[in-house]
């Protein structure tokens, strides 16, 4: 062992807890990791009735809700994150067979760096349990039901992770068959593995029944988003590191050094990806922090199926330099995205309301969502005895609010304004996200004034939308009061 593999072996570890911890406590939340937190406090069968319509396994809300106590947001959401990713990278550098080398690079990369360990996600607990199927891998005759049960487990913690999962519990399967044929293996274990998953899928199902998502199954839907997807490709907008990470893996021969040698490394790949690609493009365009989830499945892939391709040293330094490429954050994340999660201004907006008197004793509407106000500010209001509502007039984080939340941000049904004037109590207040855009109401004719006011002019009447409020140091935030013409 060279010098730099001794110093990696003891320190690389312990330097990532020590910068992903830092990083962890001085961050705040951004609208995702709140929204999970809010759902995660509800009863179980509020949480179980809304994976259909959020689109997420319901194991992260499991493991969030003894936690959930207001007084202890958003740190101990945080920090068990935090104890997830760190695990699973102390078992990547237990366990892992690649170099010291490279297993310090992927633990310091920028999804597992300024991503995964930090941000309060249900991807920590899945890369966790990844790695925990890794390490079972060649104990996976051995041990049979742990094996097929950390995969029924990671497929329960986020759509990315299951697709990739499911294509694991395949290749199990179809192993299973072939060591029975050769009588190394009781029949008994390929049936009662063949029902664990089988039960799994059909539990995950009564999940999404009914799931709507971002698409309505239409061609112009899936069109619309295949646009979407090929203009990150044009732009670099989210995803440099997704074309940056083909040029590296296709044209320069990568697969073919690689896959050569193991037909289950091909299928397992070409089938994620594919399958990734086509969500992506067809049913949900995607943030950039599920494009990190190529790079986790080339790594698992790597790890399950590439032990003996690694020792090609081709392939070794190709991988190295993919690596390499993926501590860069700057050329993974651009300005605009690394804002999204590492600028949120909630805590900040949460603060200002607060220290205001009039907006303590006033009613304190919101008509936007995924913004610094809502859903990030309402756990940090609600600490300080302030509630939040919405247009129908329930309170920000309550079940009915949250069930009703996709019909509003997919324009399904929007609540006139004037039902909502009918509503309200005389003395409220509209707290906006400057970015919000009104023209999401249906029916109303929108002028939106230099000076920030807006006239809104609907099929009953006419409001004015004073500006009482812009607040200062570039908290989005603009607050209204109502002035009926």
């Amino acid at each position: 062992m060279n010098n730099l593999d001794y110093f990696l072996k003891k320190y690389a570890f312990y330097i990532f807890l020590l910068a992903t911890f830092v990083v962890m406590l001085f961050r705040v939340p951004f609208w995702d990791e709140t929204h999970a937190f809010e759902i995660a406090s509800l009863k179980l069968n509020e949480i179980f009735y809304l994976t259909r319509i959020e689109g997420h396994p319901i194991l992260w809300y499991l493991i969030l809700k003894p936690f959930t106590n207001i007084k202890l947001y958003p740190y101990s959401m945080l920090f068990i994150n935090w104890i997830f990713t760190s695990t699973a990278v102390y078992i990547l550098f237990k366990k892992a067979h690649f170099s010291y080398v490279v297993k310090t690079l992927i633990a310091y990369s920028t999804p597992f760096l300024l991503y995964f360990a930090p941000v309060a996600r249900c991807y920590g607990i899945g890369i966790l349990l990844l790695f925990l199927i890794c390490t079972y891998h060649p104990k996976r005759f051995k041990r049979p039901y742990v094996y097929s049960s950390l995969i029924v487990f990671a497929s329960q913690t986020s759509l990315t992770a299951m697709i990739g999962v499911f294509y694991i519990g395949l290749i199990y399967l179809y192993e299973l068959i072939v060591r029975i044929r050769k009588n190394l293996i009781p029949k008994k274990v390929l049936i009662s593995v063949f029902f664990i998953f089988l039960l799994t899928a059909l539990f995950t199902i009564s999940e999404f029944a009914g799931v709507k998502a971002y698409s309505d199954n239409n061609y112009m839907q899936s069109y619309y988003y295949m646009c979407y997807f090929m203009s990150l490709f044009e732009s670099l907008n989210i995803t440099p590191f997704l074309l940056r990470f083909f040029c590296w893996s296709a044209v320069l021969g990568f697969p073919y050094f690689m896959f050569k040698y193991s037909r289950k490394a091909l299928f397992f790949i070409a089938s994620t990806f594919l399958t990734m690609l086509a969500v992506f493009i067809f049913a949900y365009p995607g943030g950039y922090w599920n494009f990190f989830w190529f790079f986790v499945w080339f790594i698992v892939c790597m790890w399950l199926y590439g032990k003996k391709q690694l020792k090609i040293k081709y392939i070794k330094y190709n991988f190295i330099l993919i690596l390499i490429f993926m501590i860069f954050p700057y050329a993974v994340l651009n300005t605009n995205n690394f804002q999204i999660v590492y600028a949120s201004n909630s805590k900040k907006i949460a603060d200002y309301i607060s220290g205001k008197i009039e907006y303590k004793n006033a009613k304190l509407y919101t008509l936007d969502w995924w913004s610094d106000i809502s859903p990030s500010s309402d756990i940090y209001l609600k600490q300080k005895g302030i509630k939040l509502y919405n247009m129908q007039n329930v309170e920000r984080g309550s079940f009915e609010d949250i069930k009703n939340i996709f019909q509003y941000w997919f324009k399904v049904k929007i609540t006139d304004f004037d039902e909502f004037m009918l509503n309200v109590p005389e003395d409220f207040y509209i707290l906006t996200d400057t970015r919000f855009q009104f023209e999401k109401f249906k029916d109303c004719n929108i002028k939106i004034e230099k000076n920030a006011d807006i006239n809104i002019k609907t099929r009953k009447r006419s409001y004015l939308l004073k500006a009482v409020d812009i607040t200062p140091n570039k908290l989005n935030l603009i607050i209204y009061k109502v002035i009926k013409l």
